[in-house]
């Protein structure tokens, strides 16, 4: 068997430019920081959770995964479609309709990726 060479990673520059927003996961709110290569593109994402240390240290380790896929060149619309959504009632155009919302706070974090590359 041949091992293929590894795709080559792409770290940030020690100063780049951040996008921080609020944002929350089941009613649970959480601080996203997306940190971007000089092009605009995402290349780094921490989350926050002010209020439980324990699920802050899991949503860091979530991070740390989803900063290794995007420094690999992973787009976060392809992170998006692995990720599971669940359906819920949301206002939306002041109506009530079934929308897809994350199913973890991965693809809340993803979804802070998208924005802030948009």
């Amino acid at each position: 068997m041949t091992r293929q060479a590894l795709p080559e990673r792409f770290p940030l520059p020690t100063r780049r430019q951040c996008i921080t927003m609020s944002t929350e996961w089941q009613g649970h709110p959480m601080t996203v920081t997306v940190g971007l290569y000089p092009d605009g593109t995402p290349g780094e994402v921490f989350a926050d959770h002010p209020k439980d240390a324990h699920r802050g240290a899991e949503w860091a380790d979530v991070c740390t995964s989803l900063s290794i896929a995007l420094q690999y060149g992973v787009p976060p619309a392809a992170l998006a479609r692995s990720l599971g959504t669940v359906p819920v009632w949301a206002i939306v155009d002041g109506q009530m309709q079934l929308v897809n919302a994350s199913a973890s706070p991965a693809g809340t974090i993803i979804n802070c990726i998208i924005e802030a590359s948009a």
